[in-house]
């Protein structure tokens, strides 16, 4: 079966009736969205019939000290749910701020969540995962041990396909790891993921949102949606 996917981070409230607007067009089967409030993840689940799974990742004091995490939505029950933490606090994170890098890992939860759906006799594995920040898009030692951690992780899965904002330049070191492992499935002539007109930082040639696969997927039709948040939508129809 041809699974409609798209995978975004949506800047928390920011684009909301952007991202709804998106939603009900493209009507996909499973989506992955990084830097989403709870409420916003839930109630877009609501409205469209989805399954949820929500993972929190920080508690953000420019949205009213309220939970920003990462979730999967999936018009298909989850058969099997799966977080795994590489790195940041164990305990409730402290409020985020604008911190400098080191402090980051001390108030956000870098999780990679992967959910299991069985749809037609076949195993569909999805994970999603907002990657460690660094400056600039240069891989530091928090990228190096963080990438190594959550690839250790996947290791344990046979076979999935990962996406999310790996905040990681493709052609840089830490993007080329995670290729090494698995298929990048953005196509070549994508130079950026990040929106020149509403990043606040305008246009930057970073491309740093990832649809990364195991050899027995099929990852067909990959484009980028712009217009919709501070990254690109990465929209694609995956089968096995």
């Amino acid at each position: 079966m041809a699974i409609r996917f798209i995978s975004v981070n949506i800047e928390r409230d920011r684009h909301i009736d952007k991202i709804q607007k998106l939603v009900q067009k493209e009507n996909p089967d499973v989506i992955c969205f990084q830097e989403v409030m709870q409420d916003k993840a839930q109630a877009i689940a609501s409205a469209f019939g989805y399954f949820c799974l929500f993972t929190p990742t920080t508690r953000h004091e420019l949205v009213d000290d309220q939970w920003e995490g990462i979730a999967i939505l999936s018009r298909f029950a989850f058969y099997d749910i799966n977080l795994h933490q590489y790195a940041g606090p164990i305990e409730t994170p402290a409020v985020f701020t604008k911190f400098p890098v080191s402090v980051l890992h001390q108030t956000r939860r870098y999780i990679v969540q992967l959910v299991e759906l069985r749809i037609e006799d076949k195993i569909y594995r999805f994970a999603n995962t907002h990657f460690t920040w660094s400056r600039d898009g240069q891989a530091d030692d928090y990228q190096r041990q963080d990438v190594q951690k959550m690839l250790n992780y996947l290791k344990a899965y046979p076979s999935f396909v990962l996406s999310g904002d790996f905040n990681a330049p493709r052609g840089r070191e830490i993007f080329s790891t995670i290729a090494e492992c698995y298929k990048d499935n953005i196509p070549a002539h994508y130079e950026t993921s990040l929106d020149k007109d509403l990043h606040r930082c305008g246009y930057l040639p970073y491309m740093v949102d990832g649809l990364f696969s195991t050899p027995d997927y099929k990852i067909r039709d990959v484009e980028l949606v712009f217009g919709v948040s501070d990254h690109a939508a990465v929209r694609a129809v995956v089968d096995i």
